[in-house]
């Protein structure tokens, strides 16, 4: 209303200068002077835009509960200043809510602890598969030497003293035995009779030796030959192991595993979204500007304004009767004076950070809104209270 005020008596200024002009032009006519004075340019002053706004804080928000319910609890106060994320009212059953998404968040747990036991495991199997594999090399290349040397001409050689050996042992106990058949006939403890039955024992034992020393050198060759087939098989397996758990735990047990994991998680959000519906929070450091007057128990509708938050970290004010003719004129960091209703003697001010691009109609006028950052807040200012903003005074 103030700007309108200003512009009717801008208007009658003008027209009031304009009469005063044409008197001076009659009079002029009536002396009948014919000396006329040199025309001079008219210099018209730059006018200031005026514009009317509201105060209003860096931000602000309604809070309302995007889903109905009784109200358990309004424990935000006006004028209180709050955090960010402070709890600002509550529906029921909020308990139910909670205990749902502890119980979600300890099935997370569990199914990450599973996947990770799995990956942990299969990290260890691979550690040993591997040191599986350095061992089964070193036992076929121990193999292998143990089976060269049976292959070389001294084993060989030895072989064929133990024969040798062996098979005059066995003639000395084919004569004792010829000789103990020739005394057969005799008693049992005849003298000749027990020297050759005890020649015969003795013969035994030394063939049984021999044998023992020949067979004992042949099973080594036969051993060693099949300990390498048994350490290359042995190695071939270790390899194979190894190889299958190169890439990790079992696919199909980890597509299993991740996928629990995964379904767990979709469970918390669920559940954390469901809390979230039940509680009103402060999505902003700011002060408490309004708490309807709601008590414990009554039903709330899905989007009814519980809490009203402003941010007053910043004053702004904001004008929307601003014309297209008046807002070229105006510009982005532009300094303006402004003045308020209700704090006589006040004036500021204010920088221009906005132009809206959007616009208004109204009783054919083409509108838009321009929001200018007060440099001083004075004292007593409240959100609401109408500003008028002159543009481009110095």
């Amino acid at each position: 209303m103030n700007g309108v005020k200003r512009w009717w008596k801008w208007l009658f200024f003008m027209l009031a200068v304009l009469a005063l002009a044409g008197c001076s032009q009659v009079s002029d006519l009536f002396s009948g002077s014919e000396t006329q004075s040199p025309s001079l340019p008219v210099v018209t002053p730059k006018a200031s835009v005026m514009a009317e706004g509201r105060v209003v804080p860096e931000r602000y928000v309604n809070l309302a509960f995007l889903t109905s319910g009784r109200l358990e609890s309004l424990p935000a106060e006006e004028g209180t200043l709050v955090e960010a994320n402070a709890l600002l009212a509550s529906l029921g059953p909020l308990e139910v809510a909670q205990a749902e998404v502890r119980k979600a968040e300890l099935e997370l747990e569990d199914a990450q602890q599973a996947l990770d036991q799995l990956n942990e495991d299969a990290t260890l199997a691979k550690a040993r598969a591997e040191a599986a594999v350095a061992q089964a090399r070193q036992a076929l290349v121990d193999a292998q030497k143990a089976y060269d040397d049976t292959q070389t001409r001294s084993f060989r050689d030895q072989l064929d003293d133990k024969e040798e050996a062996l098979q005059n042992r066995k003639k000395d106990l084919d004569d004792a035995r010829e000789t103990l058949d020739k005394y057969l006939n005799l008693d049992v403890n005849n003298p000749t009779r027990v020297n050759a039955q005890n020649d015969v024992d003795a013969r035994q034992e030394d063939y049984q030796k021999a044998l023992f020393e020949r067979d004992q050198l042949a099973s080594r060759q036969e051993v060693a030959q099949a300990n390498l087939e048994a350490a290359r098989e042995a190695l071939k397996k270790a390899e194979k192991d190894a190889a299958d758990l190169a890439n990790g735990p079992d696919p199909d047990q980890k597509a299993l595993a991740e996928k629990r994991v995964a379904a767990a998680q979709a469970q918390l959000e669920a559940a954390k979204r469901r809390l979230a519906d039940l509680e009103l929070r402060a999505p902003f450091q700011g002060v408490i500007a309004e708490v309807k007057p709601l008590a414990a128990g009554a039903w709330l509708n899905a989007g009814q304004v519980v809490v009203t938050l402003i941010d007053p970290s910043a004053w702004y004010v904001e004008t929307t009767d601003l014309t297209e003719r008046d807002v070229i004129s105006i510009k982005e960091g532009e300094q303006a004076r402004i003045t308020f209703d209700a704090l006589s003697d006040v004036e500021v001010r204010g920088t221009v950070t906005a132009i809206s691009q959007a616009y208004t109609e109204k009783s054919g006028d083409i509108l838009y809104r321009v929001r200018l950052r007060l440099d001083k807040i004075p004292e007593g200012l409240r959100w609401g209270m109408t500003a008028s903003v002159a543009f481009g005074e110095k």
